[in-house]
């Protein structure tokens, strides 16, 4: 066994918590879902809980802008799909920090 290999059998995590990296940065929602693909293996039960309960997205208006400061658990909200007139994340828009 590596020295890597050692700590990860003692519970080093290999990535950071997702709170800290949305407390850390400016994310935007399309940033957070590439990066939560490619560390899916290694996010514990806590992580996915955050991401679940806390309003740290924003949706956008029926213009297509979002609206400034309004957050929204993600179980509130929808993918971009023109066909209904439903609460979608918007993409492009920073997360809101300090709600993890």
């Amino acid at each position: 066994m590596d020295a890597e290999g050692c700590l990860l059998s003692l519970g080093v995590r290999k990535d950071p918590p997702v709170h800290f990296l949305l407390d850390q940065g400016d994310w935007t929602v399309l940033d957070l879902v590439k990066y939560l693909v490619q560390v899916e293996r290694s996010l514990t039960d806590g992580d996915i809980s955050g991401l679940k309960l806390n309003k740290i997205f924003t949706k956008e208006d029926s213009q297509g802008s979002s609206e400034e400061n309004i957050g929204y658990c993600a179980e509130e909200l929808f993918p971009p799909v023109d066909a209904f007139q439903l609460l979608v994340i918007e993409w492009s828009e920073k997360l809101e920090k300090g709600c993890v």
